[in-house]
């Protein structure tokens, strides 16, 4: 199976399938949905209006993960005979996948997909009361529900999958915080002015920044990562200055076991407080409304397990802690021409739909920081990635000119070259002699855990089809393959400085290699979007603000859902995420609490 399938031939697929529905007809037939990390393709057999047999090809999907969930979601079809089964817990995504393909076949032979699901439960509905409510349970969720718990107060997580952690569980555990206990164990001097002074210099000044809550990170996210050490989580004893903008001084910490660290540890707590009625977990449930009072104070949420079951909570204090929206292709088209989805899929703008509910304001909604290099093989939910710095490349944009030090490890600097692109498109341009097939530059998959393309099977392949990745025998025949009109002036200027070692345009000084001699390639790329810049107005005590600056009482926002530009600007920073998580966790939990206990 090759999953390095274009979207023109994903579409032409799509158009075959339709032209063969006809009568139900006994018959195999195959269909595909999007899963985490790729597509998920399912064949069904049909005999006598039965499904005979269930098949989920090899995929993409996380091994022991998403695509042991695919095959179990299979299993659970055939046995079931029907599509109303029970997603794998902590595989959502790969789960849904699986089912949407099996509608799709049955569509394809025929049959309708509702004959195959089972008659909806009746209606019911319950009501609870706690102080705290907490929406979203994966690593800002959990922090706030244990603070949460050590201040006294009742607690009600939900959580709309089947398992906690959201996805802290697969994140590489970075977080960062100045004068950590890790730190001064290493001899590490380190301060919340110096991490401040840092993040002013990666933000290109104190004025692009959000001055009150980034102060707040920067004086309280190492006291985070000590509570966190407190309260069972391991940690490396092993720092690093990140892999953005590097941190002046090593910063950084790790997870013993990465992300899945944090998660156990933070998991071992609450089943603690679980366990003595102090906090309820609710999985498998989704909130989609917020409650409110006459005077706008939010009360409480309205829930559903999916099984039509309605739950309504009234709270004194609610978190919203679902996320960012770097999955929300309609909020992200807002802001790009071409953009890729992330691979945090959970992240798809809950976050701000609820605190919209409430009146919420938003910040930084027209601008987003992006790593750039994703070959659009399949639209929103591309899944090629290349080598952004691959030997001596350069990038230029559809007009044929360079943009910027292709070399530069400033992150803002190669987030705006795609930001600020025609077309959000840039086109990697290199000669077959910087190519080195030990040295794979292209990978397909899950953008943190992809599969190299170490035999150069899908650049070949890309490179015949002609689309993604253009050769040619000279620069101005690859100009005119690819439209690229001022491309050959940009080579020429490029060569004639990087033979004397210089780059008058932008100042490169690394892999400064003149591009000569033929074939030469164009690598066509746009950006995915892995962090979520704006969110629901917020002031440092993690309270929900309006539009007019006035706080919405009882609602506070926790996690990458509050924005990263609250804490750097419209640059990310290394564990800035696990740290949002952490730091703004513990901190909307203390005042959510408190103003809980006053109601």
């Amino acid at each position: 199976m090759k999953y390095y399938k274009t979207a023109a031939f994903l579409s032409a697929a799509a158009a075959m399938l339709l032209s063969l529905q006809a009568s139900a007809e006994d018959g195999t037939y195959m269909a595909s949905a999007h899963g985490n990390n790729g597509p998920v393709y399912v064949t069904l057999q049909m005999k006598d209006d039965e499904i005979a047999d269930v098949q989920v090809d090899e995929n993409l999907e996380t091994p022991g993960l998403g695509a042991a969930a695919a095959l179990e979601m299979g299993e659970k079809i055939l046995s079931e005979q029907s599509l109303s089964v029970d997603t794998v817990a902590g595989a959502t995504i790969s789960s849904r996948a699986v089912l949407e393909a099996a509608a799709l076949a049955l569509e394809t032979a025929g049959y309708s997909p509702e004959d195959y699901k089972n008659a909806p439960a009746e209606m019911t509905a319950e009501e609870k009361n706690t102080d705290v409510v907490i929406v979203g349970g994966g690593l800002a969720g959990m922090v706030s529900a244990v603070r949460a718990a050590q201040e006294g107060v009742s607690v009600i997580l939900i959580e709309r999958s089947g398992v906690l952690g959201g996805e802290a569980r697969y994140a590489m555990g970075w977080i960062s915080g100045a004068g950590t206990n890790i730190q001064e164990s290493m001899g590490i001097e380190d301060s919340p002015e110096l991490f401040y002074e840092d993040i002013v210099g990666f933000a290109d000044g104190e004025e692009n920044l959000n001055v009150p809550t980034a102060k707040y990170y920067t004086e309280n996210s190492g006291a985070a990562i000590d509570w966190l050490q407190e309260n069972g989580v391991a940690f490396k004893e092993e720092l690093n200055p990140g892999i953005y903008d590097p941190m002046s001084v090593l910063r950084v910490a790790w997870g013993e076991r990465m992300g899945q660290s944090l998660v156990a540890g933070m998991q071992e707590k609450l089943d603690a407080y679980t366990g003595d009625g102090q906090v309820e977990v609710l999985l498998n449930t989704s909130v989609n409304e917020l409650l409110t009072d006459e005077n706008g104070a939010v009360t409480g949420v309205k829930a559903s397990d999916g099984n039509n079951h309605e739950i309504t909570v009234h709270a004194g204090s609610t978190i919203l802690a679902t996320g960012g929206y770097e999955a929300n292709e309609e909020i992200l088209s807002g802001m790009f021409e071409n953009v890729v989805r992330s691979f945090m899929t959970t992240s798809d703008g809950s976050t701000i739909e609820l605190a919209k509910q409430a009146g919420a304001g938003l910040h930084d909604m027209d601008y987003n920081a992006v790593n750039g290099g994703v070959l659009p093989n399949d639209g929103f939910y591309s899944n090629i990635y290349m080598d952004t710095t691959y030997g001596g490349l350069i990038y230029v944009d559809v007009n044929g000119n360079r943009v910027f030090d292709e070399m530069t490890q400033r992150n803002i600097i190669r987030s705006n070259a795609w930001v600020d692109a025609p077309e959000n498109t840039l086109y990697a341009i290199l000669t077959e002699d910087m190519i080195d097939r030990e040295t794979p530059i292209l990978s397909q998959g899950n953008a943190w855990m992809s599969t190299k393309d170490t035999e150069y099977a899908l650049f070949d392949e890309l490179t015949e089809q002609g689309e993604l990745i253009v050769k040619a025998d000279s620069i101005e025949e690859l100009a005119e393959k690819t439209g690229l009109s001022g491309l050959p002036a940009t080579v020429e200027s490029y060569n004639e400085g990087a033979a004397d070692g210089k780059d008058e345009q932008f100042g490169r000084t690394e892999k400064l290699e003149p591009l000569t001699d033929g074939p030469f390639y164009a690598i066509r790329t746009i950006p995915y979007c892995g962090w979520a810049a704006g969110g629901p107005m917020a002031n440092e005590n993690m309270e929900v603000l309006r539009e007019d600056g006035s706080v919405i009482p009882g609602l506070y926002v926790a996690g990458e859902g509050a924005g990263f530009t609250l804490v750097s600007g419209k640059t990310p920073i290394s564990g800035m995420y696990l740290g949002m998580a952490s730091t703004f966790g513990i901190d909307a939990a203390v005042h959510a609490a408190e103003f809980a206990q006053k109601q």
